[in-house]
């Protein structure tokens, strides 16, 4: 790589990468952190997708695409493994559907979704190199070739397509195919024909394909991934929220009636946000059904955290401690080999050997409990120099540059939710609760109080609705009158913490934090 040649030559002082927050980033060949070096499946969700589930449902930045990384990096050396990523943000579905009806072309969306499904399923199988001389899978590969505008889907190249010819693709392949391989013709005398009209035909196709015996033989697998489904999301508009519901039910469909019951090894899954998925299961009838049945949670607490076991067997620093052996053994820097979080946090922190918190705990404090908290956390280590391990005068240093990046990004969340204008005015409510909170011996704010607060700030919106969306999104917590606290993000595996109105209001450090430094008010 040309850029890797010269940095070589620029490169005066050593620093310290744990890894990008974009999990894409990670799986690039020329990456600082390999995905591929540092990934395990903490929640084994392998083998929650070996069976019914195919929703692998957390908070943004918890690592559900990292998840599907990490098995499209397998499939690209395992060669009976072929998974590919359908992403939103390059598709734009619900851009594509309403341009389709505003040119006279209506699309429905199921239709859509089953189309998608079927032809990269297909492309997975014709590019497989198990079958490129045989002249009837060739056939198919024309297929897809001639058809890739509508399978391999960008935004303005589809609608291009769908402005010139209407949302036809092209059937002279899948003709010749019938024709050689299933022994009779294609009942559609067109060279062209709407996408959805070929749905039962590709099927077809495919059951004929994945059953033959080389295929059964080889034992090859086939997995979509539906990615960045938050990108276009907007829980105000009905056309955004029935797409995903659309999506979860064609999914549901395909691999429950059409992949498992014909014993094909290929699977749909969908990485979503949790607060999407909450939003959706109280949407229709049978999305809370669907999510309680086939969805796989990544919840990166754990009840250890607060039992005084060893810090060590947690998941979270088992997760940081891989990427801290890895870059220190690039940047060829001693460590401690059993436990590498001791090389680069103090701990305890100097002078302060009788804390009650150990720096990890109090690093993660400020958290929302992911690996994305923790990358965002230590990102600056890969631009400037520090002394290794670092201090509590560092680390505090860090906390408040933390603290500003993930609220931005938690801003960038609210945005699938609110209006810009109602963020900006819940956050300068958040601001005047952080005040509220500095007066003395001042613990929580009655909820009475917030509700106020909320309402002098954020006008034609509800105080109540908005204090509670916020708790569930762990922004704030509760605290009862025994001085227990209650956050939504640290709730323990046996127990469900709910919005509670007799217990007073805080605010997570992160945001205390962040109004503190920008000054809300």
């Amino acid at each position: 790589m040309v850029f890797a040649k010269l940095s070589g030559r620029n490169k005066k002082s050593e620093s310290i990468f744990l890894g990008a927050p974009e999990a894409e980033a990670e799986a690039l060949p020329n990456s600082r952190m390999p995905l591929e070096k540092v990934y395990k499946d903490y929640f084994d969700l392998i083998g929650g997708l070996a069976h019914e589930r195919f929703i692998i449902v957390g908070r943004k930045g918890s690592g559900k695409s990292a998840f599907a990384e990490h098995i499209c990096q397998i499939s690209n050396t395992e060669p009976n493994l072929h998974a590919k990523f359908i992403r939103q943000g390059e598709s734009n579905l619900e851009q594509i559907v309403q341009f389709g009806a505003d040119v006279g072309h209506e699309i429905e969306k199921e239709n859509l979704y089953k189309w998608l499904i079927l032809t990269n399923i297909l492309k997975l199988f014709a590019d497989n190199k198990a079958v490129e001389n045989n002249k009837d899978y060739s056939l198919l590969k024309n297929f897809i070739k001639r058809n890739s505008g509508f399978i391999d889907v960008r935004e303005s190249e589809t609608k291009e397509l769908i402005k010139k010819q209407g949302f036809s693709v092209d059937i002279n392949y899948l003709k010749r195919f019938f024709s050689s391989k299933m022994n009779r013709s294609l009942e559609i005398r067109q060279e062209r024909a709407p996408f959805y009209k070929l749905i039962p035909h590709l099927k077809e196709v495919i059951l004929k394909v994945l059953t033959s015996p080389q295929e059964r033989d080889n034992d090859n697998s086939y997995v979509l991934f539906f990615d960045d489904l938050d990108i276009t999301f907007d829980a105000k508009k009905d056309d955004t929220v029935n797409s995903l519901i659309s999506l979860l039910r064609v999914s549901k469909e395909m691999n429950n009636e059409f992949f498992a019951k014909n014993n094909l090894d290929s699977k749909v899954v969908i990485l979503l946000r949790d607060d999407i998925s909450k939003t959706l299961s109280t949407k229709s009838s049978d999305t809370a059904k669907i999510f309680a049945s086939y969805s796989l949670p990544i919840k990166w607490y754990q009840d250890e955290y607060h039992m005084g076991d060893d810090e060590t067997d947690l998941n979270i620093r088992k997760f940081i401690n891989d990427r801290i052996r890895y870059a220190f053994e690039i940047e060829g820097i001693s460590f401690q080999q059993d436990d590498p979080w001791l090389s680069l946090v103090e701990d305890p922190f100097r002078g302060s050997k009788d804390a009650p918190k150990s720096s990890f705990k109090y690093i993660l404090d400020h958290t929302f409990f992911r690996p994305r908290d923790l990358l965002l956390f230590f990102k600056p280590l890969s631009t400037h120099s520090y002394k290794m391990p670092l201090s509590k005068q560092d680390v505090n240093h860090l906390i408040g540059r933390y603290c500003d990046e993930v609220m931005n990004e938690l801003k960038n969340e609210l945005s699938s939710f609110y209006a810009s204008d109602e963020i900006a005015m819940i956050f300068n409510a958040f601001g005047q609760m952080s005040n509220y909170l500095r007066g003395p011996a001042t613990k929580s704010i009655p909820y009475e109080k917030a509700e106020e607060i909320i309402e002098e700030n954020c006008s034609g919106v509800s105080a109540s609705d908005i204090l509670e969306d916020m708790y569930y999104r762990s922004l704030i917590g509760g605290m009862g009158e025994n001085g227990f606290i209650y956050f939504k993000h640290r709730e323990p595996s046996t127990d469900n913490y709910e919005f509670d109105k007799s217990q007073g209001i805080i605010i997570h450090s992160a945001l205390k934090v962040c109004c503190t430094n920008r000054g809300y008010s």
